[in-house]
């Protein structure tokens, strides 16, 4: 998807991306089908709409309708097409493990990879032909600070008065 200034690249890397290497994987979890989220940092309390409370990472990134691989010495071993077993599985492997790499897979373009301290790599790619809007988002102390909504191309900040769409070379205000 689209290219992306060097301005915003940079944003990324200083702001989200630099904070999240050598974080610890606390938990990986599958939701329904191959929707998951990955919590890094350390545990901080929170509390559901509900009134229940619950942990959560300080930092974490949900994946939700874009297509992604689980790589391991560089092989595939599980992907968004995976069965729900197989995901569950691949995913416990990131817990304990620490990020190693985090960056964006080409030059100019907006698909993200994670590399673990394990041998593995998380690669997110954009899906121009899905009909869903989110991709994937990153969550610093549960705020969306990063995302990919295909309706609304990538967002820095949460929805809401601070929020920034980008679209190509703009440079953020965040």
């Amino acid at each position: 998807m689209g290219l992306m200034g060097s301005n915003v690249r940079q944003w990324c890397e200083s702001e989200v991306f630099s904070h999240l290497r050598a974080l610890p994987v606390l938990s990986a979890a599958r939701s329904i089908g191959s929707i998951f989220i990955v919590d890094f940092g350390q545990w901080e309390a929170a509390t559901h709409p509900n009134g229940k409370p619950y942990q959560k990472g300080e930092w974490s990134i949900l994946v939700e309708f874009c297509p992604w691989i689980l790589l391991a010495h560089a092989e595939p071993i599980c992907s968004s097409d995976s069965e729900p077993a197989k995901i569950n599985e691949t995913l416990i492997q990131l817990e304990g493990t620490h990020i190693s790499q985090v960056g964006f897979l080409a030059p100019d373009d907006i698909d993200i990879f994670f590399g673990f301290d394990n041998d593995m790599r998380l690669e997110l790619r954009t899906d121009d032909e899905t009909l869903a809007g989110l991709q994937w988002a990153i969550f610093h102390h549960g705020k969306s600070i990063l995302s990919i909504n295909l309706r609304r191309g990538l967002t820095i900040g949460s929805d809401g008065p601070d929020e920034v769409f980008i679209e190509d070379s703009q440079v953020p205000n965040a």
